[in-house]
């Protein structure tokens, strides 16, 4: 046989001289990095594919684990072996069903830009293309800022110490002379466009173009109009509603999107994001006057005060540069409904700690204090304290105590904190404090409107509600939250119980921490299901919420696969499909959290069993199979086989690229595996040269490259010898339906790499 010029001592010799692997990412070992010339070029290369094993539970099935300091080393793939055959496409090609079924060209491409551009009309279109991004670095559309204090720049706090009260020096200046008065006037119009918004239509009166465009332009003329003391409380009462209605309205187009679609970071709905979430913090930073959120006063003068070009200072006399002196301007001003609101918006967000941050500071101001520490505002802040669980009782509880005795006889504590102290109470396992409160605000209230011979308005019962379903979630005594729950099925209250997922999910938690009884977390689970299915409510939603939850805790209380599990797994089966018929984001679930057993058996039982049921199975099923076949020893073979898989499924959702989430999950089943082998690293390698100029776009193209290299360094070595890799047993002629990149096609060109 012909020796082919590269030789495993010449790969050795090429790779010899990369630094070995740190201890963190020590999966290969220096065996397995002298044998990388696998995925180089050899004839008469051909590698097998086969359908799926189809094994049923065994607890006597092994795994194996592979150390960090032994690995198989690649197969010698590259030497002649005719009896196995190619990676190859041998089912027929799917039909697209955006085209019709004919293979994806540019004229395609272009009529699908002429429909976007035909659909400008809608709502969701004006958000597509508007570019919510400011210069000047006063806003980012990036998700670096997380949090209060690393949001961007702060008008207020820079100013404070430097700028003068310009509520004084325009004092006899009538309104129109002013030099921001065309400033002043377009941020009253942008508010103006502020109204009610349908949650259920998405609609907004005077329609969704004017709104976000004023969402777009106000921030900008808030930092210009900061140091005048022109946004008065007011104005900034109805920024924050305009803000969060836009967060509503976000949140309202997301959900008109597909299930699990994918989130590129530079989409037009992540930048409106990004925008809504730092102009909130930004505001909040200012009220608080929170100087570690501005870059420096300095700056900031220069760039908005003594310039001669700021408009705020190039048409009136009476105000110039010369009147600039040390003088401290007040924060801007809220009123206790506008900090309601906007912590109110801290939630619609998740920024639980940025608002924890944000309430510290305030509440430490002594101008502040009573503000920070009023009544709605303690309520709306005190729901997100309690979500974090870090929150001082005594010190909420003296509040408390503090806003009751304030109160006259027949004056009456707001309903939001009151159910508020309830949770914080149920937290602290302060149970009987919580029921008193309870009390307060379901018979007492009710007594009180039977004396007036009325019915309480439906707000008032909404609040009853939600004090009920606080003991279902909150209370860490299970007798006591289990009452609550059962109460609900029944629907003997005075107002309504519904059972909400979110609800049920801390009441299994609760129990199964508090309990460690995992047949009373069933119980829970069943119940609710069947409360779901009885009446009609269930939803891909619900199943996906309510079994991740659950099946945390069954394999939290089966953390090893032995014969006990798979019993209790078929039980579990068997439970599910009696109540419901299977679907998609139950196996989603427990294909994912089943990685824990590492158990190929189990893996390849599960595949089986969701074929038996043959449910409709969108793409993220298959990333998730996929994503799952790296924890355990699956032949390189079937990984193919699943890798087509979820090829063919976007196909059929009308894809034209590899995202994110698919090449992540094959990275998860090949080189990312934690059974890691020479084999997986060839395929992982041959179906990157494949499939590279069909990813996305240039940018994540080097980010794959990048991680990869990062999780091992001696992978640049392929890298730079890609042409080199052997891709021609590989076939995938499902690619054709998508389109190329053809910024990657010429990055490889110009290093004379053919793809």
């Amino acid at each position: 046989m012909p020796i082919h010029p590269l030789t495993i001592s010449t790969t050795a010799a090429m790779i010899r001289n990369v630094p070995h692997i740190s201890s963190h990412t020590s999966k290969i070992s220096l065996q397995s990095c002298l044998t990388f010339n696998s995925v180089f070029q050899q004839p008469n290369e051909h590698i097998g594919s086969s359908n799926i094993a189809t094994p049923t539970f065994s607890s006597s099935a092994t795994t194996k684990t592979t150390t960090s300091s032994s690995l198989p080393s690649v197969a010698p793939s590259l030497v002649t072996n005719p009896s196995k055959p190619s990676f190859s496409s041998n089912s027929n090609t799917p039909r697209r069903k955006s085209n019709g079924g004919s293979a994806r060209s540019n004229n395609h491409n272009n009529n699908n830009n002429n429909n976007h551009r035909n659909n400008n009309n809608t709502g969701s279109n004006h958000q597509q293309k508007r570019n919510f991004h400011t210069s000047q670095n006063r806003y980012s559309n990036s998700n670096t800022t997380s949090s209060a204090k690393t949001s961007n720049t702060s008008a207020a706090s820079a100013a404070s110490s430097a700028l003068p009260d310009f509520q004084k020096l325009t004092k006899n200046v009538p309104k129109h002379n002013l030099p921001y008065f065309k400033q002043l006037m377009a941020f009253d119009e942008c508010l103006a466009h502020n109204s009610f918004f349908d949650p259920k239509t998405g609609d907004v009166p005077g329609g969704t173009a004017q709104f976000w465009d004023s969402v777009e332009k106000i921030m900008p003329l808030y930092d210009d109009l900061l140091i005048t003391g022109e946004l008065n409380q007011r104005r900034i009462d109805e920024l924050i509603s305009l803000l969060r209605n836009g967060l509503r309205m976000h949140r309202f187009e997301l959900s008109k999107l597909k299930k699990n679609i994918d989130r590129d970071l530079n989409s037009p709905l992540q930048q409106i994001q990004a925008y809504l979430k730092n102009s909130i913090i930004k505001i909040s930073n200012d009220i608080v006057n929170d100087e570690s959120s501005s870059s420096s006063s300095s700056n900031y003068i220069s760039n908005s005060v003594s310039s001669a070009t700021n408009p705020l200072f190039s048409l009136n006399k009476t105000i110039t540069t010369n009147n600039i002196t040390n003088v401290n301007i007040n924060n801007i001003k809220i009123s206790s409904r506008g900090l309601t609101n906007l912590f109110k918006a801290f939630t619609d967000m998740g920024l639980i700690d940025e608002a924890a941050i944000i309430w510290n500071k305030g509440k430490k101001d002594p101008k502040l204090y009573d503000l920070f520490t009023s009544e709605s505002v303690l309520g709306s802040i005190l729901t997100l304290l309690v979500e974090n669980k870090e929150f001082n009782f005594q010190e909420i509880w003296s509040i408390y105590e503090t806003i009751k005795k304030s109160k006259n006889e027949n004056d009456i504590i707001h309903s939001e904190l009151q159910v508020a102290m309830i949770r914080a109470c149920l937290l602290k396992n302060k149970t009987e404090k919580a029921l008193e409160i309870f009390k307060e605000i379901t018979s007492d209230v009710l007594k009180f409107y039977s004396d007036k011979n009325s019915s309480p308005p439906v707000a008032v019962k909404n609040y009853m509600t939600m004090a009920h379903l606080s003991f279902i979630g909150y209370c860490q005594d299970f007798e006591t939250a289990n009452i609550f729950f059962n109460d609900s099925f029944e629907n003997q209250m005075p107002y309504l119980t519904p059972i909400q997922i979110n609800y049920v999910k801390k009441f299994m938690s609760n129990t199964w921490k508090n309990t460690k009884d995992f047949n009373k977390v069933s119980q829970i689970w069943v119940s609710t299901w069947k409360y779901f299915e009885n009446n009609k409510k269930s939803t891909t939603a619900i199943s996906s919420s309510l079994n991740d939850a659950y099946l945390d805790i069954f394999f939290e209380k089966f953390d090893n696969f032995n014969n006990e599990a798979a019993i209790e797994l078929k039980k579990l089966l068997k439970n599910y499909s009696e109540i419901k018929s299977m679907d998609e984001p139950f196996f989603n679930c427990l294909i994912t959290k089943s990685k824990k057993w590492e158990n190929v058996n189990v893996f390849q039982s599960i595949v089986k069993v969701a074929d038996l049921y043959n449910f409709p199975k969108t793409n993220v099923y298959h990333r998730c199979v996929l994503k799952a076949s790296g924890s355990v020893e699956l032949p390189i073979d079937e990984i193919f086989v699943l890798f087509k898989r979820l090829i063919n499924s976007n196909i059929q959702l009308g894809s034209n690229h590899l995202t994110n989430a698919d090449w992540f999950a094959f990275r998860d089943a090949t080189i990312h595996s934690k059974f890691l082998d020479g084999e997986k690293i060839d395929l992982y390698f041959k179906l990157f040269k494949v499939c590279c100029k069909h990813f996305l776009n240039l940018q994540n193209f080097k980010l794959y490259m990048n991680l990869d290299i990062g999780l091992d360094q001696r992978y640049r070595k392929v890298f730079d010898e890609f042409q080199r890799v052997n891709i021609d047993d590989v076939n995938l002629k499902e690619l054709q339906w998508f389109n190329k990149c053809n910024a990657i096609v010429k990055y490889w060109n110009n290093r004379g790499v053919d793809i």
